[in-house]
């Protein structure tokens, strides 16, 4: 590979994440429109229910109408955060995620100095490696003694 080719496949994977990117935050505009349309129909249904015109199972429809719509936007939601992922990816940047999902419209911060030094030092000292505790807490547990008496009459 050579590299113009190397230079067109990065431009491509860049150009993809981006059209990626603006077709998931349409995506969640949609859906959210979808969401509103949803509540605003079961709302409807619980009144003509409450007014004798409508039917019970009129209001489970529009109950799971609107249980569908709320499934498409956290689909939605997650698309366009892979689809963040995937341009970070394309870009070669280092990211810092935490736990909680974030707002889809809000991008994660860059890691700072300190953190990107911490993670590369922690790419050489893996908690997987068999002689190594992977956390505090189990490295406590594993040089306590064992509670209780071990009974070895069954030998």
């Amino acid at each position: 590979m050579t590299l113009d080719d190397s230079t067109r496949q990065v431009e491509l994977d860049v150009s993809t994440a981006v059209d990626n990117l603006r077709q998931a935050q349409e995506t969640i505009v949609a859906t959210e429109k979808a969401v509103q349309v949803s509540q605003e129909a079961l709302r409807l249904s619980n009144e003509r229910l409450a007014a004798g015109t409508g039917t019970q199972l009129d209001v489970l429809t529009s109950q799971t109408n609107l249980t569908t719509a709320r499934s498409n936007l956290v689909q939605a939601q997650f698309n366009y955060i892979a689809g963040v992922a995937q341009y970070q990816f394309a870009i070669g940047t280092e990211t810092r995620y935490n736990d909680m999902f974030d707002s889809p419209d809000k991008r994660p911060d860059t890691l700072t100095n300190w953190e990107a030094n911490k993670a590369l030092r922690s790419r050489y000292d893996s908690p997987l490696d068999p002689d190594k505790p992977s956390t505090t807490k189990a490295k406590k547990e594993s040089l306590s003694p064992p509670q209780g008496k071990i009974d070895f009459s069954n030998d």
